[in-house]
């Protein structure tokens, strides 16, 4: 058991990973990832399991998808509205799967966004990337109903600027969100921050097996890894989820797009599992959490 490093220690790597280098950066995080902070805690769990769904359907005039993640946002506020790995994570602590996601289809605030690396910051410059973003990135409900309006109905079109900065942890408004190579994940690294991505080259999400899987190759997949994010997770959400020994993980990365552009991800009730292929005209419904109080002590699982 490798021994967790001291405030102290801590401090100094954090330093050292501020002047850019990568390799200090890597080492910061791997430290962080020791600690023993990282993961959902036990009130986590609870608010997670008394999740509340915030449903709109489709609708003549717009998307029931945009109608509920705007609803759910107003309501309850960006940090309420559970993502993708909370949702799993959720669903694994349902012992014997009562709770209500088990028994519908759930949007979730994560998104899956594809596109061109122009810059180089994460593969060569040119080459294309796919960026798997949990809690609130690019994709908005005004941007979805743009979409719909145009008659787009599988992804939500980016711009040039906003992607180019995103890459580089840049989001809107003056928020930032981290983000993290898909081998610094299977090396063990997690994230800090409730909002992060995770990127994969697009060739290696390009190659990632589609349809419905069997447990190794739902295990192994980088692509179920980057929605699910917690290795302890998945084997557990399969066991619950499969069917036939089976559970489905889609995607649509056949062909880098000549704009960026970008969809929200979408957990099934059961054994169809995680799906990044949903279309923007749909019903809409996510699960949000009674708020967060405030200086709780946090106690990890």
């Amino acid at each position: 058991m490798q021994r967790c490093m001291s405030d102290e220690e801590l401090r100094m790597l954090n330093m050292q990973a501020r002047t850019g280098c990568r390799e200090d950066v890597i080492a910061y995080r791997r430290a962080l990832s020791r600690t023993g902070r990282l993961c959902f805690t036990r009130e986590d769990t609870e608010r997670f399991l008394g999740a509340e769904e915030c449903y709109r359907p489709l609708h003549a005039q717009g998307s029931g998808l945009a109608d509920a993640l705007e609803a759910a946002i107003a309501q309850f506020g960006n940090d309420e509205v559970l993502t993708m790995p909370e949702l799993v994570h959720a669903k694994v602590q349902d012992v014997n799967k009562e709770k209500w996601f088990w028994k519908t289809q759930c949007d979730t605030l994560s998104e899956e966004l594809s596109g061109v690396d122009q810059k180089g910051v994460w593969v060569s410059a040119g080459s294309g990337v796919v960026v798997v973003h949990h809690g609130r990135g690019l994709i908005t409900p005004e941007n979805i109903r743009n979409a719909s309006r145009v008659r787009i109905i599988g992804s939500v079109q980016l711009e040039e600027r906003l992607w180019s900065e995103f890459l580089e942890g840049k989001l809107s408004n003056g928020r930032t969100t981290e983000l993290y190579h898909i081998d610094e994940l299977r090396g063990g690294i997690l994230p800090r921050k409730r909002n992060y991505g995770i990127i994969l080259p697009f060739e290696k999400a390009q190659i990632t097996l589609l349809g419905l899987l069997s447990r190794k190759d739902f295990i192994k997949n980088n692509l179920v890894l980057a929605r699910i994010v917690y290795k302890e997770n998945i084997p557990a959400y399969f066991n619950k989820a499969q069917q036939n020994y089976t559970v489905g993980n889609q995607h649509w990365h056949t062909t880098i797009p000549p704009q960026p552009e970008g969809r929200l991800l979408f957990l099934s009730d059961g054994y169809l599992g995680l799906y990044g292929n949903y279309c923007l005209s749909s019903n809409g419904r996510f699960a949000t959490v009674v708020p967060k109080a405030r200086g709780a002590p946090e106690t990890n699982t």
